[in-house]
């Protein structure tokens, strides 16, 4: 088929349907796509952005056909497509629905010299980038896909008479960057996803780290919400480190004090909208973020799911949950946390289940509490007096899970600890009985307490032994010679009468 002629130039930016219109405007004066049916082409294949109509418009019309499809919106029942990217319905006005005033008057006088940007048809473009136009309202309620004529000259400088400048900010340069396809500083984060996907997270980070967990984004004015998105931009930019901060803050909004407090509470209508959103419309990497916030900062115990994912293995505990572990009293157990460094001192108006903590800070708690032994069982456990347990313990040798005080009376050790202990004295040397005494008489002959003993001997500054018998306290030997020494350090060398 020949080419139509005279020829009418495609635009630069120009969408696909615009371009038809013109087309139509240019060769027979009307402002409709009866000019497609005169040449053999579905309009509304072309308004569908069918790749054949779409490459049969641009030979007869003798223009680029990459240029001319990168001005097409591929229309489907419940989304469209963009130069690959799925995008809901509601993301993609008709031709002529927005408008720059300004561009159109400077495109030229006649009807076929004002072409449609592509970049006007996305719902979040809201201003000409070029003039700091706000984009003006067609007039015509008519929002099918079929392109909507502008206004003729004179209604076009009225237009632009009462219209609004603003000043054009980073995200309204970004979402045009996106659309030409051109290079843009928006970190991994929002490149990883599509468009609509990442301006849907920017408008939600922002309306609800401004308007509260309660915000419902379409109620916004699209000032409101260009704004609020401009925040979230800032904020998604920066990375996923930056979204977790974020996510981190709405959590705080939240007012909600129950320990059973379900991820709504927490996180308000920004959950809702990860949650609701599927099919057609996926929310993108943010739904991964979430579900990564809500493990390091909710206790979840294995087999309950967070946004579709069943928990395989628990990564925080609360004090609630760690309670049931243990058996430990809620209340011993913060004070417990606290002691431990691993609540802060501040956590007492907190509900239990509120109060969470790493699984990895806590399983050798668990552990320790479990097999968890006290004071008054130490003595049979190393083998020792009641004298020499408390002297083992005073002295630092043996460590209780957590200290006495605030609240906290009895004292505990961990087997661990006690095992660590027992594993010293079963790696000291075997020597004769002969020849040495035990730490009771050791201690008398010194004036030293066991745990002085105890800790000249670890710090290898007192050579000990132990005779062949179950490794404990009472097997441990102290040579005369080293007694000796001692006796010499602490009196002086003896005297002749």
């Amino acid at each position: 088929m020949s080419s139509l002629s005279p020829h009418l130039p495609l635009k630069p930016g120009e969408s696909a349907t615009g371009f038809a219109l013109r087309l139509g405007q240019f060769h027979t004066g009307k402002s409709d796509l009866q000019l497609l049916r005169h040449l053999g082409i579905d309009a509304m294949a072309l308004l569908s952005g069918d790749q054949q109509a779409v490459a049969k418009l641009a030979d007869i019309a003798n223009v680029d056909l990459d240029r001319l499809q990168d001005g097409a919106i591929a229309r489907f029942t419940r989304h469209r497509e963009f130069r690959a990217e799925r995008w809901s319905r509601s993301f993609v006005r008709p031709d002529g629905a927005r408008y720059c005033p300004k561009c159109l008057l400077e495109d030229g006088c006649q009807a076929w010299d004002r072409f449609a940007r592509i970049s006007w048809r996305i719902r979040p473009v809201r201003l000409c980038a070029e003039h700091g136009v706000v984009l003006a309202a067609c007039s015509e309620r008519k929002w099918s896909d079929r392109p909507i004529t502008f206004l003729n000259a004179a209604g076009l400088s009225d237009t632009l008479k009462s219209a609004d400048m603003v000043e054009v900010g980073n995200y309204d340069k970004w979402i045009l960057d996106r659309i030409s396809g051109r290079a843009s500083e928006q970190g991994d984060f929002l490149s990883s996803q599509t468009l609509e996907q990442g301006v849907r997270v920017c408008e939600m980070l922002g309306a609800t780290l401004t308007y509260g967990l309660d915000v419902a984004a379409t109620r916004l004015s699209e000032a409101e919400l260009a704004e609020t998105a401009a925040h979230g931009f800032d904020i998604a930019r920066r990375g996923n480190e930056a979204v977790m901060d974020a996510l981190s803050e709405i959590r705080a909004l939240s007012q909600s004090t129950a320990g059973q407090a379900k991820f709504r509470a927490m996180y308000g209508n920004f959950y809702e909208w990860v949650r609701s959103a599927g099919g057609d419309t996926e929310p993108g990497p943010i739904r991964d973020l979430l579900r990564d916030h809500i493990l390091k900062t909710t206790a979840l115990g294995r087999g309950e799911k967070v946004l579709g994912h069943e928990i395989i293995e628990r990564q925080m505990h609360s004090a609630y949950s760690l309670s049931l572990a243990t058996g430990l009293h809620p209340k011993r157990l913060r004070k417990v946390l606290v002691r431990l460094g691993i609540a802060s001192a501040d956590c007492d108006d907190l509900d239990y289940n509120l109060l969470v903590f790493p699984v990895g800070d806590t399983e050798k708690l668990c552990q320790d509490i479990l097999t968890a032994v006290p004071l008054s069982r130490l003595p049979d456990q190393i083998g020792c007096t009641r004298t020499q347990a408390e002297s083992i313990y005073r002295g630092g040798l043996i460590r209780p899970i957590s200290n006495p005080g605030d609240g906290i009376g009895r004292i505990d050790f961990a087997r661990s600890e006690i095992d660590r202990f027992l594993k010293w004295i079963e790696d000291l040397p075997l020597i004769a009985v002969t020849g040495a005494v035990d730490l009771t008489r050791a201690a008398k002959m010194t004036s030293l307490s066991t745990a002085e003993i105890l800790r000249r001997a670890q710090a290898g500054k007192l050579a000990v032994g132990r005779r062949t018998a179950e490794p404990g306290v009472n097997a441990i030997l102290v040579p005369m010679t080293e007694i000796q020494e001692i006796q010499v350090d602490t009196r002086g060398p003896p005297t002749l009468a």
